[in-house]
């Protein structure tokens, strides 16, 4: 298959959007709580401006995975000083990494794909870890939901990979584990 996975610019954002929303759990609200805990969902969505404004942050990384020129999946993160402050406070406080250089931890914040498309996240994440880990971060974290419905595939996929989950926190009435991943 000819598949490239490259920085996303500008030009990408549409699609990234489509791939989003796709995604979104209040855009799939009628499917059975079983299959949204197989397949993954995302519970944030990005406006025009966030992606506009972070696909052209050069310390922010939004990795778009393609097929030809059609984009099949995306996975962006940034420097945890750019996160919102309750995530921050979430994160920073928690002992494991208290001691971490606070430029040294990459908050992963999103990883989608298009409907009925396989194998394509494991390429992303190693890519994530190689380019970052050349931009010199230590650690990375991210979230993922654990309740009040559980993202069963993300928490599988992302084990597999080598995160551990270090605690959870309610976060806008979700219980969501706080994973790390560190080299």
């Amino acid at each position: 298959m000819n598949h490239q996975i490259k920085q996303a610019t500008q030009q990408d954002i549409e699609q990234i959007l489509k791939i989003c929303s796709s995604n979104l759990y209040q855009n799939n609200k009628e499917q059975s709580i079983q299959k949204l805990e197989d397949s993954g969902f995302l519970i944030a969505e990005y406006t025009l401006y966030q992606w506009q404004e972070t696909i052209s942050d050069k310390d922010s990384l939004t990795l778009v995975y393609k097929e030809k020129d059609d984009v099949v999946g995306y996975l962006n993160g940034f420097n945890i000083k750019k996160a919102e402050i309750v995530v921050q406070n979430n994160i920073l406080s928690l002992p494991e990494l208290t001691d971490i250089n606070v430029e040294k931890i990459f908050y992963y914040r999103q990883i989608a794909k298009k409907p009925n498309t396989t194998n394509i996240g494991k390429d992303l994440v190693l890519t994530m870890i190689n380019e970052i880990s050349k931009r010199g971060y230590q650690t990375i974290v991210c979230k993922i939901i654990h309740a009040p419905i559980k993202n069963s595939i993300s928490i599988n996929f992302h084990t597999k990979l080598g995160f551990k989950c270090i605690a959870e926190t309610y976060e806008n009435n979700y219980l969501k584990g706080i994973y790390r991943f560190q080299y």
